[in-house]
């Protein structure tokens, strides 16, 4: 906006603008607005009760780190907090910070070596934030490394938690004793000899009994018959799936020299093509990929014997035509058929209405290309779809 103009800044500001704010913009008076300055004072004017009242600098000295916050939690919201004081002293701020931080590491080294400015105090406030996140991730990675003690492992006493396990608290069949466990049920139990500990050389946790799976119990019954007519009695479910839709084949979309424009190469000109919109053909068409709406100008409007009462309003205007904000007409859905026989395609496209004049008579951007799935090709000047019948073809003129 440097250099622009005020009539070229005032409708810039309505394009920042919506909800009621834009309610407000459009209530405004014809011819009521002369310059930006009047425009920016009327909107001060009817919204100061929106404007936040600034804070008294003393507010800052209330504003301690706590026992629980983090640096970056109470650098973020110094910050913001600072931003809603009135007349802000960066050198009278130095000592607050320094003050309301908590005792540690990064507060003995304030009051050690005291920041010569405001930006160097934030500066360093953010690397050793930076390291206390760094330092808390690694602490959280070494205690989750030796906290890893298999699937159950969260609810499994430490050692010295609770009381040894011994021969006394090995459950076993009344009359027997305890099997010896083979090689491989060792390794399942996760208990290994002293001599396989020593060859890992890696130290290894206390020993601790794993569970693998847990069944049986009165489920279905006591006996044998119960248990039968049981298991008769279960719902037996199927997960049935739609088979996936087969995807129609298209016809690939190739571009040959055959396809190119006749002249010299590189030609640098725009794709316009020519289109039928509501029965009529309309030359002069251009083919833009950059725009998200497509544009009709009013003259074109009312050369295909369209109204305004066919037009549905458009609150937002368009920008980009001439640097500035323009109000729109309007805008409607049309029939449109591109293509020539057999390889036609017909549909819907809505267009934006604008008057200003240009020395094209339509705009066809990205929504109608995208519907029409078409490829464009800039070297060959012209743009194919595909149709029911094959690919079409729509060259430029």
């Amino acid at each position: 906006m440097t250099g622009a103009s005020d009539a070229v800044m005032c409708r810039g500001f309505f394009a920042t603008l919506d909800g009621q704010a834009q309610d407000w913009f459009t209530t405004l008076p014809e011819k009521s607005i002369s310059t930006f300055a009047d425009l920016s004072g009327k909107f001060l004017s009817y919204y100061a009760n929106n404007i936040l009242k600034k804070k008294q600098f003393a507010s800052m000295c209330k504003f301690e780190q706590g026992s629980t916050k983090t640096l970056t939690d109470y650098l973020t919201r110094w910050k913001k907090e600072a931003r809603s004081v009135e007349n802000f002293d960066e050198k009278a701020a130095i000592p607050i910070f320094t003050g309301n931080v908590r005792s540690g590491p990064f507060h003995r080294d304030l009051v050690q070596n005291r920041p010569k400015t405001y930006v160097a105090l934030l500066d360093r406030a953010a690397r050793f934030a930076e390291a206390e996140e760094a330092e808390k991730k690694k602490k959280e990675e070494e205690r989750g490394r030796r906290d890893k003690r298999g699937y159950l492992g969260q609810y499994v006493k430490r050692s010295g938690q609770g009381r040894p396990q011994g021969p006394g608290n090995v459950w076993k069949k009344k009359g027997g004793s305890e099997p010896p466990a083979s090689g491989s049920r060792k390794r399942e139990l996760d208990q290994l000899t002293e001599e396989e500990e020593r060859e890992s050389g890696e130290p290894h946790p206390p020993k601790k009994q794993v569970i693998h799976v847990i069944f049986g119990g009165p489920e279905g019954g006591d006996t044998q018959s119960e248990r039968k007519k049981w298991a008769r009695n279960l719902y037996v479910g199927e997960v049935v799936r739609q088979p996936h839709e087969k995807k129609q084949r298209r016809e690939p979309i190739i571009f040959t020299d055959d396809d190119l424009p006749d002249g010299p190469l590189p030609h640098r000109d725009a794709l316009v093509i020519t289109l039928d919109i509501n029965n009529t053909i309309v030359h002069r068409v251009l083919v833009d990929t950059r725009s998200s709406v497509n544009d009709m100008y009013y003259e074109e409007f009312t050369k295909l014997g369209l109204t305004r009462k066919q037009l549905a309003p458009v609150r937002t205007p368009l920008s980009g035509f001439t640097g500035d904000s323009i109000e729109t007409e309007g805008s409607i859905n049309l029939e449109v058929e591109i293509g020539t026989a057999p390889h036609v395609k017909r549909w819907e496209v809505e267009f934006v209405v604008v008057k200003i004049e240009c020395a094209h008579n339509i705009i066809l951007d990205r929504p109608a290309l995208e519907d029409l799935r078409s490829i464009i090709s800039m070297e060959h000047l012209c743009l194919k779809f595909p149709t029911p019948t094959g690919v079409g073809v729509a060259r430029g003129d």
